[in-house]
């Protein structure tokens, strides 16, 4: 059996479904017959070839447990699944004191019942986690989804940090993306092409000394990679109980706001929410809520991130091709560019620091969404937060900088979101 990190989704999918009704007695006798029947489903969102399913798990008092079983996982995952377990997080001390929290040490990821690197004779990893019962936080429509979102965020930060981040940064590449947004744009004669191309040469202008800046951003922390939505959740309704992150195979090393710019941008569209829930802002007053630092000129690094977002959304026009999606991100490209071309930096290439950055506002985040409402549907701007449609670039499961992207459309679809 291939090893599952060489393989591509497909493949695995072909693997996995080839397997058949072997898959769960396999499982089981895992398990050592502690597992339930299982019920398999697959998520609008999900893209990699793993299967996943609900069941039941016997624990050791007896009593029959809600799980929900994916099989396979990646090495990523599995490992992270293990670090973040509860007993593996107390035997080591955190490098932050945590101040003024009621409890850092909750758990940011259920509960792993069982896991394994291989399943009967084949190489497949596998785990068996807690199921959920309350989310995703969004699809409830909670108030405070985006601060319980943040402070799971926080904590995700605060008890990775156990872990030495020895792996590098991941990199992208700014010169083919910005090219390929702008022959795209060309080619498709997207709504004010002229506009666009004017724009994103504009920023090729810039790119190189942006991207060194970018580069040169403090990688201390591991990201979870994936902070959206749809994987965010709670064990109860209860106000303030703390939320819970899944999906663990996009960890990495980097910079905490790589997170907050990957959830904000899903809600650009909605300008009126995020300026009353600036993912940026909340995120890092969960930081120093937890004692971790947040860095002097993180929201110039953050308008960095806005502006290679929003100029590179025509390269993946599959998922990020809604005309009032498309418009906002032109708008912020002529925001952020004015931002940060007013904005001197000093001989060590970071920006000083404005009052936004001292007084930890996120203040950017509200302006960028404030100046494209406009362009936003009016039922969109104002809608409850619903978590957006997820969609997939055709062809393709690999995840882009794109991949998850909100579709305005006069407004946000609720997807059904019955999963753990």
């Amino acid at each position: 059996m291939p090893q599952i990190q060489a393989m591509e989704a497909a493949e695995v999918r072909s693997i996995v479904s080839g397997l058949g009704d072997e898959l769960e007695p396999l499982l089981r006798d895992a398990c050592g017959g502690r597992l339930g029947k299982i019920a398999w489903f697959r998520a609008d969102w999900q893209r990699g070839g793993a299967r996943t399913g609900r069941s039941t798990f016997r624990v050791e008092d007896g009593r029959e447990v809600d799980v929900v079983v994916k099989v396979p996982v990646g090495p990523n995952e599995f490992t992270w699944n293990r670090r973040l377990q509860p007993g593996e997080v107390q035997q080591h001390e955190p490098k932050q004191k945590p101040l003024q929290s009621p409890d850092p040490g909750y758990p940011v990821y259920p509960t792993l019942h069982a896991s394994g690197s291989s399943l009967g004779p084949y190489d497949l990893a596998w785990i068996v986690i807690e199921r959920l019962s309350e989310g995703p936080l969004f699809s409830l429509r909670r108030e405070d989804a985006m601060e319980l979102m943040a402070d799971a965020a926080a904590r995700f930060y605060l008890q990775s940090s156990i872990y030495p981040v020895d792996k590098p940064p991941k990199t992208e590449d700014w010169t083919d993306l910005l090219e390929k947004a702008r022959e795209n744009a060309q080619c498709n004669q997207i709504h004010q092409v002229q506009r666009w191309n004017s724009l994103i040469k504009k920023v090729q202008a810039i790119a190189d000394d942006l991207r060194a800046e970018w580069d040169a951003r403090p990688c201390v922390d591991w990201c979870h990679g994936d902070l959206h939505p749809a994987n965010a959740m709670s064990r109860s309704k209860k106000p303030g109980d703390p939320a819970m992150l899944i999906d663990l195979a996009g960890v990495h090393a980097g910079h905490w706001i790589e997170d907050a710019l990957y959830l904000e941008r899903l809600y650009w569209p909605l300008a009126e929410y995020v300026k009353k829930h600036p993912p940026l802002k909340l995120i890092a007053q969960a930081r120093t809520r937890y004692g971790l630092p947040v860095n002097n000129g993180y929201c110039r690094l953050a308008d960095i991130r806005r502006l290679y977002f929003a100029a590179t959304a025509p390269a993946f026009l599959v998922s990020e091709g809604n005309p009032k999606y498309l418009d906002i991100c032109l708008n912020l490209i002529e925001e952020k560019l004015a931002v940060l071309k007013s904005r001197p930096t000093t001989a060590a290439g970071v920006a000083t620091t404005g009052s936004e950055d001292r007084n930890a506002t996120g203040s950017a985040s509200a302006r960028a969404s404030a100046n494209t409402s406009a362009n936003a549907n009016a039922d969109s701007a104002n809608a409850a937060p619903v978590a957006p449609v997820v969609t997939t670039v055709t062809g393709t499961d690999k995840k882009t900088p794109a991949d998850i992207t909100p579709k305005t459309n006069g407004k946000l679809k609720k997807p059904n979101f019955d999963v753990a």
